[in-house]
């Protein structure tokens, strides 16, 4: 370890330009790469949980989890909408 340490104290310039030229060279790349603001990209599902304390499963169903479900069906591109209700609640 003390003669890698021994040879940069001998070798600075020699170090010190390596450093520089990765540094330009990191740096170069960078900003050659491309990049997007806001790319594209397609989320495969969405997960919708409801929450109401004290309701029962079946008025879980009725009152929270069918008319959520019947609007995200409205949206376009949703293929399926998988649901469960609960006691306190439902999730999409």
């Amino acid at each position: 370890m003390t003669n890698i340490i021994d040879y940069i104290m001998e070798a600075r310039k020699t170090v010190v330009f390596l450093m520089v030229i990765l540094i330009s060279i990191g740096t170069l790349t960078f900003i050659s790469i491309p990049k997007d603001a806001e790319p594209d990209i397609d989320v495969p599902f969405i997960y919708v949980s409801v929450i109401l304390p004290g309701i029962s499963p079946e008025d879980s169903e009725r009152l929270l989890v069918k008319p959520i479900e019947d609007e995200v069906k409205t949206v376009e591109g949703v293929k399926e909408v998988r649901s469960t209700a609960y006691s306190g609640g439902g999730n999409l």
